[in-house]
């Protein structure tokens, strides 16, 4: 169970970096957003609600969030060994 919650913390704080990091800077900028900054806006609160139930949770709860989450866990695992940790230094150019 803390492997998922090790993973969802990981993947949050990756959307977290790309929306201060892609975020449009200007009106022209807007015309042509990143698909990461995008998906860090519509991610961001799920993937908060994802890690507050699972630190809030007992151990039976714990066990059903994995049941029920296990393919979208495993997916972001998947999704932030492909693009980082989560920390800016492996953030794309």
């Amino acid at each position: 169970m803390s492997q998922a919650f090790i993973i969802l913390c990981d993947y949050y704080r990756l959307l977290m970096d790309r929306k201060a990091a892609l975020a449009p800077k200007t009106p022209e900028e807007l015309e042509s957003v990143s698909p990461l900054f995008v998906e860090a806006c519509h991610r961001t609160d799920y993937i908060g609600y994802l890690i507050d139930c699972l630190q809030c949770a007992d151990y039976d709860g714990q066990i059903q969030f994995y049941k029920t989450h296990r393919e979208e866990v495993e997916a972001i695992a998947t999704k932030v060994k492909r693009h980082g940790s989560g920390r800016k230094a492996d953030m794309p150019a």
